[in-house]
């Protein structure tokens, strides 16, 4: 599909917005310069997929995206926000009462992840827009545990 369209036999390529980003980024042989519409024509979901032979390591997982997306909650005057909101204490899951923090001190929150890998941080430079948390008109949202 990418070479079909960087020899021209191909004016458009629908799908995925980090691909599609990515195709933007290589100009191929023709040194095209392409562009991302604005209107998507459709979203696709962020999942994270485990095996479903490690139910301890699908948990742990599950765990580690809640507290990513989360930790980028605001604080106000009903709820808190930030790391504060995140005490889930698992020690069946080998998780202890500090693993939030590593992984917050170490990766940052998802939005953080997301600007260095795939926003202004990183070469795609792509906008946030469904990917933001549902406080900022996104669609990420995650249980609020209080």
């Amino acid at each position: 599909m990418i070479d079909t369209y960087n020899v021209q036999n191909c004016h458009a390529i629908a799908g995925e917005i980090t691909t599609l980003a990515n195709i933007r980024l290589d100009s191929g042989v023709n040194r095209l310069s392409s562009r991302i519409l604005p209107e998507s024509l459709t979203t696709f979901p962020v999942i994270a997929a485990t095996g479903t032979e490690d139910a301890q390591w699908s948990a742990i997982v599950a765990w580690t995206v809640d507290t990513l997306i989360n930790a980028e909650r605001p604080e106000t005057p009903w709820y808190a926000g930030g790391a504060g909101t995140l005490p889930i204490s698992a020690p069946e899951l080998g998780l202890d009462k500090e693993w939030q923090r590593r992984v917050l001190t170490s990766v940052g929150n998802y939005g953080d992840i997301f600007d260095r890998h795939l926003g202004k941080g990183s070469l795609l430079k792509l906008d946030r827009e469904l990917n933001a948390n549902h406080f900022r008109g996104g669609l990420l949202l995650s249980p609020f545990l209080e």
